[in-house]
Parts: C-alpha cells; sequence; structure tokens
C-alpha cells in the first residue's frame, strides 16, 4: 500500500488537513483518519525507519491476526419460536437477550 507512506508524509512534512489528504489521493476522510489512528497507536513514529518497506508498515498497522468473537450471537430459532406467541416482540427479546449477560450481547 503506497498510499499509507503518501498519507503520513502528507499528514506529518506538509501538515495537511484529513480531507485535503484524501482529495489527493482519492481517499476518503475517514480512511485517512483511520490510517492515522492506527499509526498513533503503532509503535513506530515520523519519519519511518528507511529500512521499513511498505509490506512490513501494513503489517505493522494492519494486524491481520484471526479475529476472536468476543460478542454471543442469539438463538434465532428459539426467538422465531418466540415470536410466535401472542404479544411477543423483537424489543422484547432483544431486552431480554441483552438482560442475560449484556457484556457479551450486541448491541
Amino acid at each position: 500500500m503506497r498510499k499509507i507512506k503518501d498519507v503520513l508524509r502528507l499528514k506529518f512534512e506538509v501538515g495537511l488537513s484529513h480531507r485535503d489528504i484524501g482529495q489527493c489521493l482519492s481517499l476518503g476522510p475517514s480512511t485517512v483518519s483511520e490510517i492515522l489512528s492506527r499509526f498513533k497507536s503503532s509503535d513506530l513514529s515520523w519519519p519511518l525507519p528507511e529500512a521499513l518497506n511498505d509490506k512490513t508498515l501494513e503489517a505493522q498497522l494492519y494486524n491481520t491476526g484471526p479475529v476472536q468473537r468476543q460478542k454471543r450471537l442469539p438463538d434465532f430459532m428459539l426467538m422465531q419460536q418466540e415470536l410466535k406467541r401472542k404479544g411477543m416482540t423483537k424489543l422484547l427479546l432483544w431486552e431480554e437477550y441483552c438482560a442475560e449477560d449484556s457484556a457479551s450481547a450486541y448491541g
């Protein structure tokens, strides 16, 4: 990704805004913001080391390790059965689902 280095150069050397960087590189401002926030949370600093190539930079910013699901899915078969009952709504089912364990439930 050649654009990662360009985003960093335009931000730190030229001092452009996210919107201006996006216009220069044909990227959305949210993409520019994401790249910069990932850079800030990494162990890297500007200027980048000379030995750092594009693949290594991308690997450090976008850790491509396996994604672990920490949220639990609702029991959709049970929900389908419950919705057949009179007076049952999706909102009531969702509230029950969240009440079981709000930390692992989708919001």
